[in-house]
């Protein structure tokens, strides 16, 4: 039989033999064993023949890049929630290029007098404000280059998509900022710094050592806490707010949330408790209710719209949050480089708060 040439770099320490084909397998066996020592007249008395040195280095037979296998997509790191349009909505209202936003607000002043065919009847009046919100105003730009949008391209990346991913998230962040705490030096403000806001009132002194902390009360006095959060809306409405019938949102802490699980010696949850005798309520964990109010956390409960004998005739809402643009582009032109250089803008005139009796506001928890 014709002799084969055979190459094995791993078992033969960098070594090309001859071996005939039916002594294949004494060798292979041999070369297993005796791989660090193949003397010339041991591989001849398995037969093989014309030993030779190899000249190139040893290496295994496939790469481990040609022995992948790539999942679809990016994974794209994730930020924390933001709420804002979760909570509020928004409304699209006026321009990128607008200076403010105006709401009027009426006072209705009047009184009726009993009825005589000569009396003069009193006549009705109203005062009016103008209440403004500035705008503010953000900018970003992406930009590509030829060789690092092919490099990109060949790993299997969209350069300008990853980039393009990454400014929005940018701008939603802004936004979310500012209709949470507003944009300092000018009148834009966010819900937790509005300045019709009604004030903290710290919910009550019952745990552990005269404490309002949650971690230190039962489940009877965080109960408690509840309901008298649920009481200041009844009474700052003067009973228009009913609980048991109307919408209305519940914003709490993380650190809040998490204590609703908590049960009672019947096994009842805060959270069951709630949704049983209020089905209108929505509870909402707001990453930035954390520390709000000089190091303790807060809690909102806020009818989102106008109540039942509220004849306004504007949107309705408790809380407008007031976008002009979310992300638009205002220019694209290439750039030497061989890409293009886009610059995008966006706008917000933070939240305005229009009826402060439907917001009651607790701290301390």
């Amino acid at each position: 039989m014709k002799p084969i040439q055979i190459t094995n770099t791993n078992l033969m320490s960098g070594r090309s033999f001859r071996v005939s084909g039916r002594r294949y397998a004494d060798f292979v066996a041999y070369a297993v064993a005796n791989a660090a020592s193949m003397d010339e007249q041991s591989l001849r008395s398995i037969g093989v023949q014309n030993a030779q040195a190899m000249f190139t280095a040893p290496n295994v037979p496939a790469l481990d890049q040609f022995l992948q296998s790539w999942l679809p997509g990016v994974v794209r790191q994730v930020t924390s929630p933001r709420r804002a349009r979760e909570l509020m909505g928004f409304t699209q209202q006026g321009s990128f290029h607008d200076q403010t936003i105006v709401w009027r607000q009426t006072e209705i002043l009047g009184r009726v007098d009993v009825y005589g065919d000569l009396a003069a009847a009193p006549r009705s009046n109203y005062n009016v404000e103008y209440v403004a919100r500035d705008v503010a105003r953000f900018k970003g730009e992406v930009s590509t280059e030829y060789l690092q949008n092919a490099r990109m391209s060949a790993t299997g990346f969209s350069d300008l998509d990853e980039k393009t991913a990454s400014l929005a998230r940018q701008f939603a962040i802004i936004e979310n900022q500012v209709s949470f705490l507003g944009w300092s030096g000018q009148s834009t403000y966010g819900v937790l710094n509005d300045p019709n806001m009604p004030a903290y009132v710290t919910v009550a002194a019952t745990g552990t050592g005269s404490s309002t902390l949650w971690s230190t009360k039962t489940w009877a006095q965080q109960q408690a806490d509840i309901i008298e959060s649920i009481n200041g809306l009844i009474a700052q409405t003067d009973t228009a707010f009913d609980p048991y019938s109307s919408d209305f949102d519940w914003w709490v802490s993380a650190t809040t949330y998490g204590n609703l699980s908590n049960t009672n010696t019947l096994g009842l949850s805060l959270k069951a408790w709630l949704i049983d005798n209020y089905p209108g309520i929505r509870i909402k964990a707001v990453p930035e209710f954390a520390a709000a109010n000089g190091g303790q956390d807060v809690w909102y409960m806020v009818a989102l719209s106008k109540l039942e004998g509220d004849d306004s005739t504007d949107s309705g809402l408790t809380i407008e949050n007031l976008v002009q643009s979310t992300m638009f582009t205002i220019a694209t032109l290439p750039n030497k480089e061989g890409g293009t250089t886009s610059v995008f803008g966006s706008a917000s005139a933070g939240v305005g708060l229009k009826r402060p009796f439907l917001v009651v506001r607790r701290t301390g928890m």
